[in-house]
């Protein structure tokens, strides 16, 4: 599963969450980012989500740049890392 590029971002209409990056979006995607100010990641989110569902692509990537090599990183922990990466990726 690819996850869409760009910047994501809380956006300024009804409750959506957007990114700067149209990669991906096929032909409606210029109509979504006139309205939108962006292309449209998620709509209709909840004031308490949309935070964290736009950091999600930096979350991932902080998760996924960790290393536990030399077993720093509690063995609990480092099994919700994991699991929470399995879990954005399908």
């Amino acid at each position: 599963m690819n996850i869409s590029k760009g910047n994501w971002k809380v956006g300024e209409k009804a409750d959506t969450v957007i990114t700067d990056n149209g990669e991906g979006f096929g032909p409606y995607g210029s109509d979504a980012q006139k309205y939108y100010g962006g292309f449209l990641i998620a709509e209709s989110v909840l004031p308490c989500n949309r935070q964290i569902i736009a950091a999600a692509p930096d979350l991932l990537e902080a998760c996924e740049n960790l290393e536990n090599d030399n077993g720093s990183i509690p063995d609990h922990a480092w099994e919700m890392i994991q699991n929470a990466i399995k879990k954005a990726r399908g």
